[in-house]
């Protein structure tokens, strides 16, 4: 699993930089992490697993911890709590390696 993983190892941002003309309306995203895993404890949640990745929509944090998240081939989306999600030091930014 932990191979399987390193494959994904994650995507520094989805790069809405480039083709402004696509859907001005498509959410900026990027990609985060999770430190432990969130059982979704209602329909509007993302239930996560430890160590899997998320694209977490990047103006959608709430005052109250929350962020909008979707699993990484976008079949379920829903709020995460940000407690949830690895914190990477300034600069930093998660990775995905095309095979």
């Amino acid at each position: 699993a932990v191979e399987a993983r390193a494959a994904d190892v994650a995507e520094a941002e989805e790069v809405a930089k480039g083709d402004d003309s696509a859907d001005a309306a498509a959410p900026k995203k990027r990609l985060e992490r999770a430190m432990r895993s969130w059982p979704a404890e209602d329909p509007s949640q993302l239930g996560i697993a430890e160590g899997e990745f998320v694209k977490v929509w990047e103006d959608t944090t709430t005052e109250h911890g929350w962020i909008h998240a979707e699993n990484m081939d976008g079949s379920q989306v829903g709020w995460l709590p940000l407690c949830v999600l690895r914190e990477l030091p300034s600069g930093q930014v998660w990775m995905k390696a095309a095979e």
